[in-house]
């Protein structure tokens, strides 16, 4: 006969294989196989800053609805607030 502490490890097991491997970031399972989703490379520091002397000056403009202390988010095709949802198409 199984114990209850038996069939709540398995259960334990099951949920974690079902939906934990869901998250973002997580461990991808494939048919006995376990793979690592590959990460993006972040904007690297000095590609937001333009240096002058002792001075410094951020290149990515204010939010106008948010203010000052607000950056608009640079994409391909946009300038994106990413408090308030703000957007500004690019023109080309």
């Amino acid at each position: 006969m199984i114990s209850s502490t038996e069939i709540i490890l398995f259960l334990i097991k099951l949920f974690r294989k079902k939906f934990m491997a869901k998250q973002a970031g997580a461990k991808k399972i494939e048919k006995g196989k376990v793979t690592q989703k590959a990460k993006k490379a972040g904007k690297k520091l000095g590609a937001l800053y333009e240096l002058a002397g002792e001075s410094f000056k951020r290149k990515n403009r204010f939010c106008p609805k948010c203010g000052p202390g607000m950056y608009l988010g640079k994409h391909k095709d946009r300038d994106v607030c990413g408090k308030c949802g703000y957007v500004e198409m690019n023109r080309k």
